[in-house]
């Protein structure tokens, strides 16, 4: 395994993304909606890197970024979005259309370089 990433989207690119990063040898935890994500955050589920959309259900995305960074503070989070406005605590922000290749050549060059 590469490293292991932690999505939070309620669309079907969460779905895809899981199954696309899957193939390229990642282990991904796929949450759909902010809450769950939060809840599992909150009790110690272990991810080295997280993407997480701004618009989910029952609570936001920058809420769940909140929570992420305040418990793992050294774990980076991609945020997405189909606005160009970078979240407060988000350590990268893409915005919708997310090209596939564009997206596995950040998170590869993230788990060799460590950096976003």
């Amino acid at each position: 395994m590469k490293g292991s990433i932690l999505i939070v989207e309620d669309e079907c690119f969460g779905e895809s993304f899981k199954k696309i990063f899957e193939e390229e040898n990642y282990f991904v935890i796929l949450y759909k909606n902010g809450l769950e994500a939060i809840d599992q955050i909150e009790n110690g589920l272990i991810y080295e890197l997280a993407i997480i959309d701004l618009s989910l259900p029952l609570i936001d995305g920058e809420e769940v970024i909140k929570t992420s960074k305040e418990i793992n503070p050294n774990i980076p989070v991609l945020s997405f979005s189909g606005y160009s406005h970078k979240p407060k605590n988000s350590d990268r922000h893409i915005t919708k259309p997310i090209f596939t290749e564009d997206l596995i050549k950040i998170i590869d060059d993230y788990f060799s370089k460590k950096e976003l």
